[in-house]
């Protein structure tokens, strides 16, 4: 029988009047209601990937950084490759008018299985 692993992650980053949730939502204050302006994904989700562990965005709002302390790709550059778990990974997004894009898929030099890359992140 398979164990269900359930994360409620709570890493919040804030740069002038954009929020950050580490669920993946960006939210922008720009009257008394805020709203949803985006949801951020990484682009070879996994169950056990962690997505949103720790997040990081730019001074300007423009810039964010999320690590996945999880991600279990063995190879840098090859997102398929599955077989070191928790080597991690951390996926910067560059954001345009209201669209985000991911702009690079990061790994460590030598990743291996428990590394947890992408544990903590930050921009300066």
């Amino acid at each position: 029988m398979k164990a269900l692993r359930i994360l409620f992650l709570v890493n919040v980053a804030i740069a002038g009047l954009m929020l950050l949730n580490s669920c993946g939502g960006v939210r922008e204050d720009v009257s008394p209601i805020s709203g949803l302006q985006a949801y951020v994904k990484a682009s070879n989700t996994g169950a056990a990937d962690e997505f949103g562990f720790a997040v990081a965005l730019s001074s300007d709002g423009n810039t964010l950084v999320v690590g996945a302390p999880g991600e279990a790709s063995a190879i840098s550059g090859n997102p398929a490759d599955n077989t070191a778990p928790s080597a991690g990974a951390v996926y910067v997004y560059i954001r345009s008018g209201t669209t985000w894009t991911q702009q690079a898929y990061i790994k460590a030099s030598n990743p291996g299985a428990g590394d947890q890359f992408g544990f903590s992140v930050a921009l300066s």
